[in-house]
């Protein structure tokens, strides 16, 4: 059984929107996105950023960064693609996509070389079930963790 950890890592790209009532910032969820971020509105920049990563025996099946990978191999359809426009090379992406298909009991990502028809990537039924789990999990955790935010901002400084 996979264990879940939480940890805390920025998510680049995501834009809070305000919530008035208390100064803080909720992020709106994106299609097939959590929320990543909640933060103050005061002269210096207070954050929340609950993170979830499942762990299979010594491994990361799934954290924030492979759940980022997974969601643009769906959208672009290329391995190359997701990993340039996350920053990393090509070898990286695959390697993780790796270790993720061997923590899971059928693959998340499935492959076609190339060809004449250019061949491509995506997810499988258990990859987009899997993402779409991941994703709930992280707004699931956002909310458990709103009213000790909301205490522990209090006590920080302005």
């Amino acid at each position: 059984m996979p264990e879940i950890a939480a940890c805390c890592n920025p998510t680049p790209g995501e834009q809070p929107q305000t919530n008035h009532s208390h100064q803080l910032a909720v992020p709106a969820c994106s299609p097939g996105h959590g929320p990543q971020l909640m933060k103050s509105t005061a002269a210096h920049r207070k954050e929340l950023q609950p993170r979830i990563r499942v762990l299979w025996s010594k491994h990361i099946a799934v954290g924030p960064g492979k759940a980022e990978l997974l969601a643009r191999v769906q959208a672009t359809g290329s391995i190359l693609e997701a990993a340039r426009r996350m920053g990393m090379s090509y070898m990286r992406a695959w390697t993780l996509l790796k270790t993720m298909n061997r923590c899971f009991k059928e693959p998340l990502v499935s492959t076609v070389r190339g060809g004449s028809k250019g061949g491509g990537s995506e997810l499988t039924p258990t990859g987009k079930r899997g993402l779409a789990l991941y994703r709930r999990a992280e707004r699931q955790s956002f909310r458990a963790t709103q009213a000790a935010w909301k205490v522990l901002l209090k006590l920080m400084r302005d």
